[in-house]
């Protein structure tokens, strides 16, 4: 207890409230970030939204069981997504309104959060051209094509390239608003994820069945879930088998994040291995190993869609 109260500081008196048996947080005495930031999204206050946000949802935070960490991860992806989208909606906002240093501001900011996102470029680039810095305009241009080819081995999209040409040519007209989220990402205000093929790492081909339906499962659950924009099976499917980099492959799809794994038999067991990458970071979010006894999982499967 003396621990808790030294961690806690001077609010310990407020904030906890003990007896001979149990101790109890007084949440009426708390503000809680994620709230208020859900909050402000809510009410349009985007401005004071973004300025709360200032990274991701307890990503510091040491492992404590794998249901809380399911969850984490879970909220993770979805204030991540609300960041980047609030970014975008104010940094359009502010192209509309002529407001154009705070443009630049707004992408910058989405261009750190989304480094692989094209329409967060493209946002940067508007921004600088209508400020009439147009040498950083094409400059910021040259850094997307350099990211693009080192990182998925990709060329700037068709919209990208529109753009650039519009900059170097002053003469030709277009809007001041940058395009949004193009792709399935555009479908739904929510993250998108593809659930890629799992691997089959048993020598014996005849548990390729079993490994697809893995794949098969998560696929199910996820889109079962108002949390996610699932990517089709058929789209991710393509790369079965294929040793084609993660990233390249959320760009192609449109997904925000992805979903990957292997199956392996060990003795009377099957491991499942699956992870979480947060692609345009190239960052794993979250990672999680189960073993299953083949009888047990089989009649799971029979029994659950999930």
């Amino acid at each position: 207890m003396s621990l808790l109260r030294r961690d806690i500081g001077d609010d310990a008196a407020l904030l906890l409230h003990t007896d001979d048996s149990s101790v109890r947080l007084e949440d009426k005495q708390l503000n809680v970030d994620v709230i208020l930031f859900n909050e402000l999204i809510d009410s349009a206050d985007l401005e004071e939204a973004v300025r709360l946000y200032t990274g991701g949802f307890l990503e510091t935070m040491v492992q404590v069981s794998e249901s809380f960490d399911v969850w984490q991860a879970g909220q993770y992806l979805r204030l991540v997504q609300q960041a980047t989208d609030t970014w975008h909606k104010l940094g359009t906002l502010y192209l509309e309104a002529n407001e154009i240093h705070r443009a630049i501001d707004a992408g910058r900011r989405l261009v750190q959060l989304e480094p692989l996102s094209e329409p967060a470029h493209r946002l940067l680039m508007s921004a600088y051209h209508h400020a009439g810095r147009r040498t950083e305009a094409l400059q910021h241009y040259k850094l997307l094509e350099e990211t693009l080819s080192v990182e998925l081995g990709a060329e700037p999209d068709v919209e990208s390239q529109r753009l650039v040409d519009v900059i170097r040519d002053s003469s030709k007209s277009f809007s001041p608003v940058a395009r949004g989220f193009s792709g399935p990402q555009a479908l739904a205000d929510r993250p998108s994820i593809a659930i890629l093929p799992f691997e089959n790492m048993s020598s014996d081909p005849a548990d390729e069945s079993l490994v697809d339906g893995v794949t098969d499962d998560i696929i199910t659950a996820l889109s079962k879930s108002s949390m996610f924009f699932v990517i089709a099976r058929n789209s991710t499917f393509t790369y079965k088998g294929t040793n084609v980099d993660v990233r390249r492959i959320a760009n192609d799809l449109g997904a925000h994040y992805v979903v990957d794994g292997s199956v392996r038999r060990v003795g009377d067991r099957i491991r499942i291995t699956a992870q979480l990458i947060d692609a345009t970071l190239d960052r794993h979010v979250w990672q999680n190993v189960t073993t299953w006894n083949p009888v047990k999982f089989l009649m799971y499967r029979t029994r659950s869609p999930q």
